[in-house]
Formats: structure tokens, C-alpha cells, sequence
């Protein structure tokens, strides 16, 4: 919990900063793309590897490993003087990240294997609450004048402390037969042609273009096309990030007596309707709203998807990790692909694509469950 709340911190403050960043360091929409889908490119190649590691003895080496290298990364963002050492420090960031953060979830659920979705619910409930912190951090430093780069300086060190105390806590894992790298990328391989796996690891991407890939342009987006300014752009993603978190709150109750799946047919079929009016209305106040509506309607989407997936690889959390870095090859061309499309065709047509997020996600999910009752 304490690495996640870390990590949406400081991912979170990086959003809500863009404008700022963008201004200082002279970014083109391009490099901001770049920044923001080459890390996960980087992290398709790395991560898998981590992750099979991680359902070996040397999950905890590679956790507390993982959490040193991204603090250090951390402290690079927070100094880089122009683009270059900005994409190197994030191509860094991300599969320390994936070590660090990745892994500390798979931990929790290896704690908790019954009860998954809540599990993850909480999870990302905690990530709210360090993203609602790295936001309302950012905005106050802007309006502050100080700058977005002290943020991420105390991320650096939050990450490093974090990391160590994470490693010192996780249990170290028992040595298997099976705990060969051949064997692992063989079972990983036979995993990729399970319809099942492959139809969640879908359905998380699809779900990741209103939450990830839209976060990440939504304050260059509120600047530049719909007049607002940089502290009024960070204050729409501390409402962003404290809708996320309120129906992350709602959803964990919920989750002991409905299903799921139901939720996500509901709200994806609701996104379809918030998120091209946000895109089209041009009151700002308007904009915020349904941005902030749009938010609290995705909350659910990441944690309930990601049990399922886990639910499909019983005993193999490491795996699970693995697996959704091979999906991330696709997803990694996102981001660059909406910046390269932001700057022949503008951001708002760019960020209508978007779209088709919820439209595969209503389309794409299995026949619900029955109501259930704990006992």
C-alpha cells in the first residue's frame, strides 16, 4: 500500500504538472507523447523477466531493487534541465516501477487470493489517495510559484525510504521445482493462447485509454483548448483524482454482494455517453464536471479487471505481472500515437479516438454473474 500510494504520487503530481513542464522545458506535444509511451515500450521488454522473477526466491531482492532504481529516477526528473534526461529518466521509471509497485501488488494478493477484487479495490483506493496528495501537491506549488520539480525531489526520497521498508516486510518466497527460466517463459507462452487471459488483458487496455492515457493529456488538454489555466488544470485532476478514489471508497462494500461485472457493463455504457460530451461542450466549468463524472465512472474499471485476471492464474501473481507487460506492447504506442495525431489534427480530435476505450469494454466483457451474499 505504501509503494502504490508513492507511485500514484508522483505519476499523478507529473500529470497535473504537464502544462508547467511543457512551458519550461519547451516541450512539443511529440516529446510529451514520447515521454509518456516509450517507458511502456521499455517495460514490455523488462518486465516480463521481473515478473516471472517474481514468482521465484527473488521477489524480494527485485522489489526493493526495482524501488532504489526508480527513486533514483525520480531524483533525475526532478533535476533535468531539458528532454533528453526528462525520457531518460522515465524510460527508467517504468520498469522500476513494474519491479517496485508491480510486485508489491502481486504480494497482496498472493495474501489475499479469495477475495481479489476487493483486494484490488483497496489497492487502488490507496493509489487515490497518494494521487489526490501528488495533485493538491502540485497545484499548491504552482500557485505557490515554486515550481513542479521540488515534488518530485520528495518522491525521490519517499521512494527510496519506501522501498527499503517494503523489501524489509515482504516474505521471502520459498524455492520451487519448477522455478527454472525456461519453464517460465514456456508457461507464459501457453498462457498467451488461453481466450480467457487474452480477453482481460484486453479489456485492461481498453479501459487504460479513459483512465492513464486520457489523465496524461487532460491538463494540457483543459490549457490549451479549453482556456483554463495551469492552477485551474491541476485543480481538475485533484477533482479527477478525488472522484477516483470516492468511487473506489463506494465500490469495496459493493463488491461483497454484487458482481463486478455488472458494474463495468453499467458504467462503460455510461462513459460512452459522458466523455464525448466533455469532449464537445465548451463551458469550462461544464468541462470539469463531466471530466470529474467521467473519472468517478472508471474508478471500478482497473482494480475489478486486474482481479479477474489474477482469478485466471491462481497461485501465479508474478505471471499475472508478466502477462500484462506483453499486453503493454500495443498500449505503449497509445500515448505517442495521440500526441503524433495531436499535432497534425489538433488535441480534441486526437482525444476523441479515446472512445474507443468504453466501446470495447461494453462490447467485450462476458455475460454477467448472479448477485452474491457473504454468508
Amino acid at each position: 500500500m505504501l509503494v502504490e500510494f508513492l507511485d500514484e504520487f508522483v505519476y499523478a503530481g507529473r500529470e497535473a504538472a504537464w502544462p508547467l513542464i511543457r512551458h519550461d522545458l519547451d516541450l512539443q506535444y511529440v516529446q510529451i507523447g514520447l515521454i509518456l509511451g516509450l517507458p511502456a515500450l521499455v517495460s514490455t521488454v523488462v518486465e516480463p523477466a521481473i515478473g516471472l522473477a517474481g514468482d521465484t526466491r527473488w521477489r524480494r531482492t527485485v522489489l526493493t531493487g526495482g524501488g532504489i532504481v526508480f527513486a533514483a529516477a525520480l531524483a533525475t526528473f526532478a533535476v533535468s534541465p531539458a528532454y533528453l534526461p526528462l525520457l531518460i529518466a522515465s524510460l527508467v521509471m517504468s520498469p522500476a516501477s513494474g519491479a517496485a509497485i508491480g510486485l508489491s501488488q502481486a504480494t497482496l494478493i498472493d495474501e489475499r487470493p479469495a477475495d481479489g477484487e476487493r483486494a484490488m479495490t483497496l489497492w487502488t483506493a490507496a493509489g487515490g489517495v497518494g494521487a489526490l496528495a501528488g495533485t493538491a501537491g502540485i497545484g499548491l506549488l504552482i500557485a505557490t510559484g515554486i515550481g513542479w520539480r521540488p515534488l518530485f525531489a520528495f518522491g525521490a526520497v519517499a521512494m527510496l525510504v519506501g522501498a527499503i521498508a517494503v523489501g524489509w516486510l515482504t516474505p521471502r518466497q520459498p524455492a520451487g521445482e519448477d522455478e527454472t527460466h525456461g519453464w517460465g517463459w514456456r508457461q507464459l507462452i501457453a498462457d498467451l493462447h488461453r481466450p480467457i487471459i487474452l480477453r482481460w488483458l484486453a479489456l485492461l487496455e481498453s479501459a487504460n485509454l479513459l483512465v492513464d492515457v486520457l489523465l496524461g493529456y487532460l491538463a494540457i488538454y483543459l490549457v490549451t483548448s479549453g482556456g483554463a489555466t495551469p492552477t485551474t488544470a491541476a485543480f481538475a485532476i485533484v477533482l479527477w483524482t478525488a472522484a477516483s478514489l470516492a468511487g473506489n471508497l463506494v465500490l469495496m462494500p459493493l463488491l461483497a454482494r454484487f458482481d463486478g461485472l455488472r458494474y463495468l457493463r453499467v458504467s462503460s455504457f455510461a462513459a460512452l455517453i459522458a466523455y464525448p460530451v466533455f469532449l464537445v461542450v465548451p463551458n469550462l466549468r461544464v468541462k470539469i464536471v463531466l471530466v470529474v463524472l467521467v473519472a468517478l465512472i472508471n474508478s471500478a474499471w482497473y482494480p475489478v479487471l486486474k482481479a479477474r485476471l489474477y482469478a485466471a492464474l491462481p497461485g501465479r501473481s508474478g505471471s499475472v505481472m508478466a502477462l500484462g507487460a506483453l499486453s503493454d506492447t500495443i498500449a505503449a504506442a497509445i500515448p505517442v500515437a495521440v500526441g503524433v495525431l495531436a499535432e497534425h489534427l489538433g488535441l480534441p480530435i486526437a482525444l476523441a479516438f479515446l472512445t474507443a476505450g468504453p466501446l470495447a469494454l461494453f462490447l467485450g466483457l462476458p455475460p454477467g454473474e448472479s448477485p452474491r451474499r457473504d454468508p
